[in-house]
């Protein structure tokens, strides 16, 4: 559980083992596994302010790395 504003950071590269992927992982590019990752967070509900980030060190250089943060609106709700 995450105090309200709390951040939750996913973080993950391009770098991928294609049998452990889900299908739709191999048919996007860079922006979409960053957008498909800020759908999770919007279909899970309670987080609010997502940001995509690129934080590759040296773009086509160096291995990428890509950040999608989402803060916690509140205490999660029991079901």
């Amino acid at each position: 559980m995450l105090k309200p504003d709390a951040p939750l950071i996913i973080t993950f590269s391009n770098r991928c083992f294609p049998s452990k992927a889900i299908a739709a992982w191999h048919t996007l590019d860079d922006r979409g596994h960053l957008a498909l990752v800020q759908q999770y967070l919007r279909a899970a509900g309670g987080w609010h302010a997502i940001e995509l980030l690129d934080r590759s060190p040296r773009p086509r250089i160096t291995d990428p790395l890509f950040a999608v943060i989402g803060r916690a609106s509140g205490p999660a709700k029991t079901r």
